[in-house]
């Protein structure tokens, strides 16, 4: 069975987590483990699993760590419909060992959720440059782009 793993991707202080919180009605501070046990949230009619910091925040070796230990427990989970991770885009190095490690598990379609914009509107993603640097590396992933974290909504997903 294929599962679903949602990247909300931006630069640092972008928006990612404000996104993840308003997609899952959950304002402010949010704690999404407590001894790498995730909760599972309501997104409108689905569930889904969330990590609370992307690379940027833990760096990359701890962050793949601890999406390692999400996606293990999101694999025995029939009722989740997908996970939700934001994944700082600065390096695209980083995102291909991401994306490499989460394609070596074999059964998560991923998608890309590019936050175009900055929250306050002061710059801009290329994003069709960052996908076509990706699918030239052989990813597959699907795209979908926000105009920023201030579209995000339980009804976006």
């Amino acid at each position: 069975m294929t599962k679903k793993i949602k990247f909300i991707t931006g630069l640092s202080n972008w928006g990612k987590t404000t996104c993840i919180q308003k997609l899952l009605d959950a304002g402010g501070s949010f704690q999404s483990t407590y001894k790498s046990n995730y909760k599972t949230f309501s997104v409108g009619s689905k569930k889904a699993m969330t990590l609370q910091f992307s690379n940027c925040d833990l760096g990359l070796e701890r962050y793949i760590n601890e999406l390692g230990m999400l996606l293990e427990q999101y694999e025995s989970k029939d009722d989740v419909d997908f996970v939700l991770v934001a994944l700082c885009c600065s390096s695209v190095d980083d995102i291909s060992k991401v994306l490499s490690f989460v394609e070596g598990r074999e059964i998560f379609e991923v998608e890309l959720v590019f936050l175009e914009k900055h929250w306050d509107g002061v710059a801009t993603l290329c994003v069709d440059d960052m996908c076509k640097r990706l699918e030239d590396m052989n990813y597959r992933f699907s795209k979908m782009v926000l105009e920023s974290s201030g579209v995000c909504g339980s009804g976006v997903i």
